[in-house]
């Protein structure tokens, strides 16, 4: 009786990955089908774009995605087209798997399109793509850091043409920013609160954008340059510079 019983549950348990892994070659049809023209799909009374969600239908249909799975972050990727590869790379697995009759293979498709959703943790669990976009974050800090550096070089070369006239410390802080990109935004907050002398509010917002410790020494310098002695304030970016370039 019992191997009876075993027999029929290993027996539905294989029905059931099989039909799974039916399910993730439909998927991947209906995505596929969906890239096709629209005009052909109406002619055909077909319109897969309908049946998929909303996030792949802009994808899909030619539309430009606004929606950047890495965040806040320079380094841009849709998340229409991370799902795309995703699901076509588990359906690929998965089809494979149908095809030689290999269960290993499809439940590796299953798996594979389970860990790579788009979401750093579930269950209080870190997945795959915890690491793929903290390693941009990283890329972006240390670009970040690389135009601080480039920023002192710039402020120490004004602080030696400017050394008869200084100019005010909110003057300096602006031309640094027009020379910037990625630390544009962090020189903007600062600026706004240096404007109406709220010091504490320009650090925090200098160091929202960059939270390193570079970024924190920088916007302490920054929110100090009128009370800063011009000499002082250039062996103190000389060092800044030296030591950062030594650790790298």
């Amino acid at each position: 009786m019992m191997d009876v019983f075993r027999s029929f549950a290993n027996g539905n348990i294989t029905v059931f990955i099989y039909a799974a892994g039916f399910a993730m070659c439909l998927i991947g049809v209906i995505l596929w089908g969906g890239t096709k023209k629209r005009s052909v799909s109406m002619q055909k009374g077909w319109n897969f774009s309908a049946l998929l969600p909303s996030r792949f239908r802009g994808e899909l249909d030619g539309k430009s995605s606004t929606d950047n799975i890495l965040g806040d972050c320079s380094y841009y990727i849709s998340r229409g087209k991370y799902n795309l590869l995703t699901v076509s790379v588990s359906v690929g697995i998965s089809l494979l798997g149908l095809l030689f009759g290999s269960i290993m293979l499809i439940l590796l498709g299953i798996l594979f399109f389970a860990i790579s959703r788009p979401v750093e943790t579930y269950l209080s669990f870190k997945l795959p793509f915890y690491k793929f976009a903290n390693l941009f974050r990283k890329m972006e800090m240390r670009k970040k850091e690389d135009e601080i550096l480039e920023s002192m070089g710039i402020l120490r070369n004004m602080l030696l043409l400017q050394r008869e006239s200084p100019l005010g410390a909110d003057i300096i802080i602006d031309q640094l920013m027009q020379m910037s990109e990625l630390i544009r935004p962090a020189f903007q907050k600062l600026l706004i609160a240096f404007r109406v002398n709220n010091y504490k509010a320009a650090y925090d917002g200098f160091v929202s954008e960059v939270d390193t410790d570079l970024g924190k020494e920088y916007a302490q310098l920054l929110t100090t340059l009128d009370e800063s002695n011009p000499k002082d304030l250039d062996a103190i970016l000389e060092s800044y510079q030296r030591h950062a370039s030594e650790v790298r």
